[in-house]
């Protein structure tokens, strides 16, 4: 069943595979939930490599945007100084450059492998257009998860379908959804929270804690905006982006005690590269 097509709960694996179901049902995912999940990151950058670069109605709209900025964080900043930092935060005024997807596999006798794949481009609209055919092709996966994907990945997503003229993903169609016809979109943030109030915790700490492997080793993701306008090292950002899914994908193993997936079992399938990518440049 395609993700967003069913807003059933998980069903309860009895026979999970080469795991034993825990003797407390306290646990958050079996393995059966697990592979009904399609772990994804993006990865965003400014629209435009600089400010003056905008339309004057985008730059006007900047000024009252960026005025929401913390003055502690930049202090005498500039608009234009303030958008070279802080537009790829942004739907309206960024861009996706790099989304990566990746599935647990669980099969008898066998140790779990974890499927990634990363669609990177600096055409927006083919890197969207090929996302969405992916989603709309696989069958196995009725949920995605992202870590704060409720505040950042999911509406990045839906708003630059939209204003890139395409048509949302079945899964980003929440018009006249309720809250509880939208538990497909898994959030690890709102997971580790545990009901608190306003608590954000980056990925980076949570792996730390949990001792999980990091995906901060070359870069973070206040870089990728830099490294797209002034490397274009598109393979760079798709490394990055597919340490963050992993990341991501190792911590909800955690999180449901069961063991990480082995580095011999995780899986890079071909990156998804437009043709067009040095036309573009």
């Amino acid at each position: 069943m395609a993700i967003g097509n069913s807003y059933q709960n998980f069903i309860t694996l009895e026979k999970p595979g080469r795991y034993k179901q825990p003797a407390s049902d306290h646990t958050m995912f079996t393995p059966k939930e697990l592979s009904q999940i399609l772990f994804i990151d993006i990865e965003t950058a400014a629209s435009v490599a600089n400010y003056e670069d905008l339309p004057e109605r985008m730059q006007q709209a900047w000024v009252h945007e960026c005025r929401k900025i913390r003055e502690e964080d930049y202090p005498g900043a500039t608009p234009e100084e303030k958008f070279y930092r802080n537009a790829s935060f942004y739907a309206e005024f960024g861009r996706i450059v790099c989304i990566s997807a990746a599935f647990l596999t669980f099969l008898p006798g066998k140790e779990p492998e974890l499927i990634v794949k990363s669609y990177c481009s600096s055409d927006e609209k083919w890197l969207l257009n090929a996302f969405a055919q992916m989603l709309n092709k696989q069958k196995k996966c009725t949920h995605l998860c992202a870590h704060n994907g409720r505040e950042f990945d999911y509406p990045f997503l839906g708003k630059r379908y939209l204003i890139q003229g395409l048509p949302l993903p079945a899964c980003l169609s929440l018009r006249d959804k309720a809250g509880w016809e939208t538990r497909h979109l898994m959030d690890t943030m709102a997971l580790w929270r545990f009901s608190a109030w306003k608590e954000y915790r980056r990925l980076e700490l949570i792996c730390a804690v949990l001792d999980i492997p990091s995906s901060k080793d070359d870069m973070d993701g206040s870089m990728v905006s830099q490294v797209f306008w002034q490397t274009r090292d598109l393979d760079r950002i798709a490394r990055y982006c597919q340490k963050d899914v992993v990341a991501l994908a190792q911590l909800v193993l955690r999180l449901s005690t069961l063991p990480l997936v082995s580095e011999e079992n995780i899986v890079f399938r071909e990156n998804a590269f437009t043709q067009l990518k040095k036309q573009v440049y």
